[in-house]
């Protein structure tokens, strides 16, 4: 016997109990283990294919990372998880592309500390307010609008 439960285990005592009038069966626990797993494997791809369109719009970036890429790994084929600590600017860009393209379009809710003015909106403080992803691309910071790095072409 397992020390814990996973969620396949919850699915299946919950179907195996049954609350009430509720019915919940098999196929429920479908939909919902698929709905997790493509979740999850839909947000790596969409990852990959962001960061690999930004990178064939800078070349430049391109270029130093596949320089990057080929010092590490050298004759081998294939980068292996001991490299990964050596690709510090590969590192860089996937967290910039996240940045710029980040899998959910609404971000975390922030929160304002305390009293502060932005685009001409009060914002209080203990106030929450909500971002999306592409209100982030280009920010007004002292009257200069600050870009992201891909957009600098660093």
């Amino acid at each position: 016997c397992r020390e814990y439960e996973d969620i396949v285990d919850v699915l299946l005592r919950l179907e195996k109990e049954q609350f009430g009038k509720i019915r919940f069966t098999k196929d429920h626990i479908k939909p919902i283990l698929m709905d997790m797993y493509l979740a999850g494997s839909d947000t790596s791809s969409i990852i990959l294919v962001w960061t690999m369109s930004e990178l064939v719009k800078n070349p430049r970036v391109m270029k130093k990372v596949q320089e990057e890429v080929r010092c590490c790994v050298g004759k081998r084929e294939n980068v292996d998880e001991n490299d990964l600590d050596q690709l510090h600017y590969l590192k860089m860009v996937i967290k910039e592309s996240l940045k710029i393209h980040p899998p959910g379009s609404v971000l975390i809710p922030r929160g304002c500390m305390s009293h502060c003015i932005i685009n001409g909106y009060n914002i209080y403080p203990k106030h929450g307010f909500l971002l999306t992803s592409g209100q982030l691309q280009e920010i007004q910071y002292h009257g200069r609008t600050q870009k992201s790095s891909y957009q600098r072409g660093s």
